[in-house]
């Protein structure tokens, strides 16, 4: 409207007898075609469509506001959404109890919804249903902004170990004394386990701001390489040990702001929000609308990557610094990042720890029992729109609420756990120490209180208040124990060692492209926990993988259906397949076509030698 009157009002220069006409004219025209658009929008939603009222959600009352301009509001127990009806009968929402959106498909009649994490909304209060569905039957997605430049192709095979380096190795003793020198000693064993990839969780100045020990996440300067770890020529040595041996380094990055001992609150306080004063976890956040931050934050990591050969960033907080700034002020920073990189003749990954993903996020997908529902899952929430997404099976926070002893890693020599999320499409993320079941031992200082022994529990309690004694139990803080190992820690690690091997070995099936990744479900004729799934190379051959979490061993049916092998290009002329289990063994059997439709596998108990998995390798004759 502002422009065409200001078109009018120029014509007025040339003849002021139309001005008022054409004015009003103009307006009226604009009005309208804004008028029709709504109505044309409108006119692609499902007859009877209207959201508004109280849905009963997983046994949960919600109510939807649904408002105008396809915006729709709700109020929930567990909190409230904003979300956008797309595309006639698609809802994208996002809830203030979780950083990701879901997409939901609305039913034509609008009295039930089906999200793409398998729960369904349906008219009326809630009572006790917990109604599923299948997540294949949700066609809507989300389709998350593409970055600068799209993922580098060495992610398709990438496994990421996250190493805390203060605990990673104990050169000097028990307290904290690791360094990059000390931890790039152990990079060879990596290396020889399968690990292509290191998150490096510690190399910036930094304090013991967080529960009493030093971390990466309480930063005092990411310009600066800490001297405590070995400074700049500790790094140095780090990477090149990591490159010689196969290995990218991906460094941890905190992205909403600096301790309050940080002396770029002396030197650059106007980088600051509130002038210096004010943040989150007790620290002061970036003021990333500032311009002298946003010349300074992407150059600290094109100077990184330029005079160490860094290959990705992790982002704490994901982009946005949890909420300390929007995702398009940041996103703009990170895109000078990867297209500097790039030039550089170094391509570079960006990975947010969550919130709003670049190239893919730190955990983007947790441990599952429905391989083949997880892909389905990641195709509609967008993320196989970027062709990668993660698989994280231990988070470093797990065990920090926690001053009971214990191990609070998730494998806990499962087998079962560890390779049927392995062999899945996606990149998985592996915390120190899992991959043998460490003992877990803290370092001595760590804290149950937050911000050190005897403090508040939470990250922004007042000084004084809801105080927690005692040790924590949290996994970044475990002093990683690696002299004595028992038989049964020798024997978990050899079978990591199995499994990753298996993904190094067949390539082409076993990789971590989504948008290729030829996932399809197995049936079963056995009731078993872990859904069994097949990956393929079509018409070629498939790799099955089931599980068994029990501490017995079973015998199940497999069902490799007609409709399933057509889906794997294995036409009625395929009438001949070789099978073989190239995880516990076993002799290779061949099998017609109508024998897969029965196909019995062995699957030895969990937590031994080759048990809790079966890995079969089907060829064709």
């Amino acid at each position: 409207k502002t422009k065409l009157k200001t078109f009018a009002e120029e014509f007025f220069l040339v003849n002021q007898k139309m001005s008022s006409v054409l004015i009003v004219m103009l307006v009226l025209t604009a009005s309208c075609l804004q008028q029709q658009q709504k109505q044309q929008h409108y006119a692609q939603a499902p007859s009877g469509f209207n959201l508004t009222g109280v849905w009963n959600a997983q046994g949960r009352s919600v109510e939807i506001i649904e408002t105008l301009d396809y915006k729709v509001y709700t109020k929930a127990v567990w909190g409230n959404g904003t979300g956008t009806i797309i595309s006639g009968n698609c809802l994208l929402i996002t809830f203030t109890n979780n950083v990701s959106p879901f997409a939901g498909e609305i039913l034509q009649n609008a009295t039930e919804i089906l999200w793409n994490n398998g729960d369904s909304w349906t008219r009326g209060n809630s009572t006790n249903s917990t109604k599923k569905h299948s997540t294949y039957s949700v066609s809507c997605q989300l389709l998350p902004p593409k970055p600068a430049l799209m993922v580098p192709d060495w992610t398709n095979h990438t496994i990421i170990y996250e190493i805390a380096p203060k605990a990673f190795t104990s050169p000097y003793g028990a307290n904290a004394t690791g360094t990059l020198y000390s931890a790039a000693t152990e990079l060879p064993q990596l290396a020889d386990l399968g690990i292509n990839a290191v998150w490096l969780a510690g190399w910036a100045y930094s304090n013991a701001h967080f529960r009493g020990i030093w971390s990466t996440y309480a930063t005092m300067d990411l310009e600066t390489i800490d001297a405590s770890l070995g400074g700049p020529a500790g790094l140095r040595t780090f990477v090149d040990t990591a490159h010689e041996n196969g290995i990218k380094v991906i460094l941890d990055v905190t992205t909403h702001g600096v301790v309050p001992e940080s002396p770029l609150l002396i030197t650059n306080r106007s980088m600051f929000k509130d002038n210096g004063t004010k943040g989150s976890w007790r620290m002061i956040d970036y003021n990333y609308s500032h311009p002298s931050f946003q010349d300074y934050w992407p150059n600290i990591f094109i100077n990184l990557v330029k005079t160490y050969d860094i290959d990705g960033f992790r982002l704490d907080c994901g982009m946005d610094g949890g909420g300390s700034t929007s995702n398009e002020i940041a996103r703009p920073l990170w895109d000078k990042v990867v297209r500097a990189a790039a030039a550089a003749g170094h391509p570079t990954v960006i990975i947010p720890e969550s919130g709003q993903t670049y190239h893919f996020r730190q955990r983007d997908i947790e441990p599952t029992t429905n391989m083949s529902a997880a892909v389905v899952s990641a195709n509609t929430s967008g993320l196989s729109s970027l062709c990668r997404a993660t698989l994280q099976i231990s988070c470093h926070d797990k065990g920090k609420e926690h001053n009971t002893s214990g191990n609070y890693f998730v494998l806990h020599g499962s087998r079962a756990i560890l390779g049927y999320n392995l062999l899945g499409p996606f990149i998985v993320v592996f915390m120190s120490g899992e991959e043998y079941n460490t003992d877990q031992v803290e370092l001595p200082t760590v804290s149950y209180g937050h911000y050190g022994m005897n403090t508040s529990c939470k990250p922004d309690d007042p000084p004084g208040t809801d105080i927690c004694y005692g040790p924590s139990y949290w996994l970044y803080g475990a002093l990683l124990q690696r002299k004595n190992l028992r038989e049964e820690q020798y024997n978990m690690r050899n079978d990591t060692k199995v499994l990753l091997s298996l993904r190094s070995q067949h390539k082409d099936v076993l990789h971590n492209n989504l948008c290729e990744s030829n996932t399809v479900p197995i049936d079963c004729k056995d009731n078993i926990t872990y859904a069994p799934y097949a990956r393929y190379v079509s018409g070629e051959k498939m790799i099955v993988v089931a599980a068994n979490p029990s501490n017995t061993n079973i015998t199940i049916k497999l069902s490799i259906t007609e409709a399933t092998l057509t889906r794997m290009g294995f036409g009625e002329q395929c009438n001949c397949f070789e099978v073989s289990d190239i995880f516990s063994g076993g002799s290779l059997r061949q099998h017609n076509r109508s024998e897969l439709s029965e196909l019995p596998v062995l699957i030895p108990r969990d937590m031994q030698k080759a048990g809790g998995l079966a890995v079969l390798l089907i060829e064709l004759c």
